[in-house]
């Protein structure tokens, strides 16, 4: 039970530090961390994964910064614990939190969106039986702001100081009912 909520958990999570850009250069890919790229392709078959995993669905937001958030697990417990977790232990940590959820999709053939995630809840679990959250938290912004990443602006992502956030993906659409003032925001 403890990985599903802690899937579930990382599938939502948007609260770390980011300083991500644009792949407008590149358009089929969904972003890039630290030289780990995911394609558009990439995103989609996560999201078909997840699905297979949980029986559940997730917007392609939810996923985007879900992987993004993987990746800063990942390379935390590398660089500061010198942890790593095969792709034969992740898709055991997968079949566990299928058993536990609704999904009932094939376990072969997955792709490495999904087996990110569960590398990273895995990690996760042995990192916080080392540390306490606030190490952790510093751990890991540390880890994104030394990071060289960026993301396309398709997915409706962006990143502030503090964390990744949904934004519009269209800036100029203003909402029915709100009020447009002369400086162009919308109240």
């Amino acid at each position: 039970m403890k990985y599903l909520r802690f899937l579930a958990l990382s599938a939502a999570a948007v609260t770390l530090t980011a300083g991500l850009g644009a792949c407008s250069k590149q358009p089929d890919v969904a972003f890039s961390y630290d030289g780990v790229v995911y394609s558009v392709a990439d995103m989609d078959q996560a999201l078909n994964d997840y699905y297979a995993v949980t029986g559940k669905t997730l917007d392609t937001q939810t996923v985007l910064t879900s992987l993004i958030t993987s990746q800063v697990v990942i390379e935390t417990a590398k660089k500061d614990y010198q942890l790593e977790v095969s792709d034969a232990d992740a898709a055991s940590v997968l079949k566990q939190v299928q058993q536990q959820s609704e999904g009932t999709g094939a376990l072969e053939n997955l792709g490495r969106g999904i087996l990110d995630l569960a590398k990273a809840t895995a990690l996760s679990t042995e990192m916080t039986s080392r540390a306490d959250t606030q190490t952790l938290n510093q751990q890991f912004d540390q880890t994104m702001a030394d990071a060289q990443k960026s993301i396309n602006p398709r997915y409706g992502v962006k990143a502030t100081s503090t964390n990744i956030e949904a934004i519009s993906a269209f800036g100029d659409v203003v909402l029915p009912g709100a009020t447009t003032t002369n400086t162009g925001t919308t109240k």
